[in-house]
């Protein structure tokens, strides 16, 4: 069964490319259920900063080059933030296909969850991805986060004593079964600065 090629206005909405994406690998094969999932606690980082300018990049001329893209395995940076702790608190995440590289971006994410902590939101915000690439047809994710404590809990190394973290820890791992192998990491804060951006932007339109 082959999938008709994409029409101008899938090329023109991110949102939309990523379902014509996600159709056409459909039609390619039968997905195969996966019950297992892996975790891991390597560090790896990517040899260049996907933040190196500062600010949200212009990436839109992605959505031609996107048609070459392998969406099986995503690589995926998140935060999620509370300007008071608890206060205003938003979540960001940007997904790359293959590598982390202005072309390969498959989708952002920026949204304003109301007021929350800080380990609350960073929660949400791996939650709000592993949605985001479920819809995208991944089988494979590569989380990076800046924050140690959530990445060494979901690696099970470190205990969740908090009761309202709880939920949110047992929801992430249940979203997991659907993938193949599920991997969390740990970067320096500076390398997260693209999805540090996008929690603010989130916060700064609701707030100001």
């Amino acid at each position: 069964m082959t999938h008709p090629p994409a029409t101008q206005a899938e090329l023109a909405s991110p949102h939309r490319y990523a379902k014509h994406c996600w159709r056409a690998r459909r039609c390619g094969r039968v997905t195969q259920t996966v019950k297992s999932w892996a975790v891991g606690n390597t560090v790896i980082r990517p040899r260049q900063d996907p933040m190196a300018d500062n600010h949200i990049p212009d990436h839109s001329e992605y959505l031609m080059s996107g048609l070459k893209l392998d969406m099986n395995k995503l690589i995926i940076y998140t935060d999620g933030g509370a300007r008071g702790n608890p206060g205003p608190a938003g979540i960001g995440a940007v997904i790359y296909a293959t590598k982390p590289s202005k072309e390969n971006i498959v989708a952002e994410i920026s949204e304003y969850i109301g007021e929350t902590t800080n380990n609350q939101a960073e929660y949400r915000a791996v939650i709000a991805a592993i949605k985001k690439a479920k819809e995208l047809g991944a089988l494979e994710l590569d989380f990076y986060l800046d924050s140690q404590l959530v990445v060494e809990q979901l690696n099970r190394n470190f205990k969740v004593k908090h009761a309202d973290l709880a939920p949110l820890f047992v929801k992430i791992y249940n979203e997991m079964l659907s993938f193949k192998k599920v991997v969390f990491r740990h970067i320096p804060r500076e390398e997260n600065r693209y999805a540090d951006n996008l929690v603010n932007r989130a916060i700064d339109k609701q707030i100001i």
